[in-house]
This record gives structure tokens, sequence and C-alpha cells, in this order.
């Protein structure tokens, strides 16, 4: 009998990732990072993948509590207790099991005439939960949101200088589409990241051998095609927007 991995990702659009919001996960066209799952979940007869889509906070408290087994994330030193990752020998992450690899910018309103660079002092709006605040530089403002929309809305509105958000996958810098299309990328990164699938700690101590052909198929499938595919298609995308 298969074992359950019940996966967890957040409940907000967020292409080409994650399409669609709310609690349903699409039948269709569900976003690059679910249809990578899925096909692991279709190489891996072992598994058998179940889906839950909540806040990301909310992802990340219930792996942490047991109640989700899996998430797609970045490596980050203080996750380190929370995630199983695959690791080298040495104890290094193992960077050839990633499933993406994105590069994350400032993202600024179009209608602002600030000039903003990693060195200028940025008040800068990140929903909470999202670690990548732990290696913005110290002269930068953080100020915590509770949704992506809200910090989205301060920027747009100029009450902060800044946001943050995916302009570049591997080396191919994209559009901006909804709900960022009425920002923009300053670039270069402020940091380029590779994401895992993270396992709970409990699910990982029970099941390490299946964790680990979850990651070694992941070196199986061709992430550059998938993401270039939605690339292709992306501006006719948007010109019917």
């Amino acid at each position: 009998m298969a074992a359950e991995i019940r996966f967890c990702y957040e409940d907000k659009h967020a292409p080409p990732f994650i399409h669609g919001a709310g609690q349903t996960v699409p039948l269709e066209n569900p976003g690059v990072t679910i249809q990578i799952v899925q096909q692991l979940d279709l190489r891996v007869k072992e598994v058998n993948f179940t889906y839950t889509r909540k806040p990301w906070s909310r992802c990340l408290h219930e792996l942490e509590n047991g109640k989700v087994d899996a998430v797609v994330a970045s490596h980050r030193e203080s996750r380190e207790s929370l995630m199983a990752y695959p690791k080298n020998s040495d104890g290094t992450i193992a960077q050839q099991y990633a499933i993406n690899r994105i590069s994350t910018c400032l993202l600024k309103s179009k209608t602002s005439k600030a000039t903003l660079n990693l060195n200028t002092e940025i008040e800068l709006a990140v929903p909470r939960g999202y670690a990548i605040r732990e290696s913005m530089p110290e002269h930068f403002s953080i100020f915590e949101t509770d949704s992506l929309e809200h910090a989205i809305a301060l920027v747009e509105n100029e009450l902060l200088d800044a946001t943050i958000g995916l302009c570049q996958i591997g080396n191919m810098p994209i559009t901006l589409s909804p709900p960022f299309n009425h920002l923009e990328a300053v670039f270069p990164p402020l940091e380029t990241s590779f994401g895992f699938m993270a396992f709970s700690e409990q699910f990982y101590q029970q099941h390490p051998e299946l964790s680990w052909k979850v990651w070694r198929a992941s070196q199986l499938i061709s992430l550059d095609t998938l993401y270039s595919e939605y690339l292709r298609s992306q501006p006719s995308q948007m010109d019917k927007q």
C-alpha cells in the first residue's frame, strides 16, 4: 500500500508556480510547482500525494505539528529543526535535487520615481512567514503584512518603497503578472534560492527511503522545459488581460 504524503501549499495565486487562489486545487493548469509534484506522484509508485491549500504560515505550522508531511521550500538554517532536506554526506544541501531555482527582486510601483538599490535605505513590505526577511540587509526597514495582497497594495499606493517577489527563473527574467502587474522588478536580484521537496521531521524519520526516492525522482523531471513552456505562453496570456 502506498504511503500517503500530505502536501501543503499556499492558497495564493503566485504564477508560474501556483495558479488560482483559495483552498481548491485546480484540475487544470495548477501551476508549475504543482505539476512537478504531480509528476513525482506518478513516478514514485510507493507514495500517494494528497493536496491541501492554506496560508503559507499555516502550512509551516502544520508541518511542524505533523498535520501535513511536505511542502516545497527553500533551505534556511532556521528551518533545519522543522524540515528534512536532501543532504550530501558532508551535511551540505544536495542542490541537484532542487525542484526549482528562482531569483527574488525588490518590486516597486511602476509610477514611483524613486531609485532603489541594495545599498539604499528601503521600507520593505514582507508577508508574514516569508523566510527571505532573514537575509535582508540591516539597513532595510521591514514591515510585516498579513497577506501578499496587503504588501502589494502598500507599494502600489507608494506608502512603502517596495515588496519582494519572483523576478527570474533560472537565468530568464520574467514578465510580472497579476497580482504584481502594477509593479516592476529592481535588478540585480536580492537572492537566488533553490526550492526542495521538504518533508516534516516526523515523516522523514518514519520513511527515509521513500523520502530519498522522491528526491531522486526530481532529477528525472525536465524543470527547464516546464518553465520554458510557461514563459513562452506568458505574453499571450498577458495580451488577453
